[in-house]
């Protein structure tokens, strides 16, 4: 059916509108017609499928096709529909309805987040976060919840915000991301903003990682470790491996998103230098750290040699008093 012209399009959808109805079909044939109405459901297709939605057997299937149906009524028949239910199938048609994306369902959704029913709340107030727009980020943003539904509130403007970003509304996604990053929002709320910051603004990405690493929460370090690896600019790299002075820095796990940043080129002269390394322990005999040398470099080799870099049989240290070793990536 993806194939038809518009008006067999339109033709299919009559067909099987009538035959949705037809008396007699029985629940699985039914299944099977909304299953094809699917492909070709134009606006016609919004008012029969209306008491559909409150089917215990066929829900699902006709709220698939109405969350994306060009129709203005779309969203009077959710709303409706979930007036007249309750249990999953009301959750699923409030998240049908926040997947639609209508600045129309804003209001009636920010009043089911007021529902006694804390999972008609919770899906009420995800809907809003799926809505994406920024009205709807201000009406979570203004909403009193129970302390039970608050993360379920920030979670859902973090993904309205990402919402905008991507529909390229920056201005506004910046505002809500600087927001959720301020001190009195939960740390993991807090590492969502500044992910979100770096997404928004790519060319700081380095500076935010720096700011998260340099934090005192472990969940905030994490965060910063995770976008180290692909922060801007490309030139952050001596601002990151400064970092590794700092004794409260993540000595060993910075290393590692170092590594992962892959700013140096595949080249033989590269592998020369770090075959340098026999991993003889020298370098934390004599200083006392916890940097794992000989593991990172070894990690290197092996990265060089996987690019396609030739390995060479033997190498020797130059003036160090080792031995020819042979390579082992």
């Amino acid at each position: 059916m993806r194939g038809l012209s518009l008006e067999d399009r339109i033709e299919a959808e009559s067909v099987l509108l009538e035959l949705l109805e037809r008396p007699g079909v029985s629940p699985a044939g039914r299944i099977e017609i909304l299953r094809m109405l699917e492909l070709v459901a134009g606006p016609a297709s919004a008012e029969p499928l209306g008491p559909y939605l409150v089917d215990p057997v066929l829900s699902h299937r006709a709220r698939r096709i109405l969350q994306d149906l060009d129709s203005d009524r779309v969203v009077t028949l959710f709303l409706a529909a979930i007036n007249r239910t309750d249990g999953d199938m009301r959750i699923g048609l409030i998240g049908s309805l926040g997947r639609r994306q209508s600045g129309e369902a804003i209001v009636p959704l920010a009043e089911l987040a007021k529902d006694q029913d804390t999972a008609t709340a919770r899906a009420a107030i995800h809907a809003l976060g799926e809505t994406g727009t920024f009205d709807a980020c201000m009406a979570l943003n203004r909403m009193m919840v129970p302390d039970e539904l608050e993360t379920d509130r920030l979670d859902a403007m973090l993904k309205a915000a990402e919402y905008l970003r991507r529909n390229g509304s920056l201005i506004l996604a910046d505002r809500i991301a600087r927001q959720l990053t301020g001190l009195v929002y939960p740390p993991l709320v807090r590492l969502g903003g500044y992910h979100l910051l770096a997404r928004i603004e790519p060319e700081t990405s380095a500076g935010i990682a720096i700011e998260l690493l340099t934090s005192e929460d472990p969940i905030l370090v994490s965060g910063g470790l995770m976008l180290v690896a692909g922060a801007q600019p490309a030139e952050a790299t001596r601002q990151f491996a400064e970092l590794l002075d700092d004794p409260d820095a993540p000595g060993t796990a910075l290393i590692q998103a170092l590594v992962d940043r892959g700013d140096i080129s595949p080249t033989s002269e590269v592998l020369e230098v770090l075959n340098h390394c026999v991993s003889c322990g020298r370098c934390t005999t004599y200083c006392k750290h916890e940097n794992p040398v000989s593991h990172v470099l070894g990690k290197g080799r092996a990265q060089l040699v996987a690019s396609g870099m030739d390995v060479p049989a033997e190498w020797k240290v130059p003036k160090s008093g080792c031995e020819t070793r042979f390579f082992m990536p």
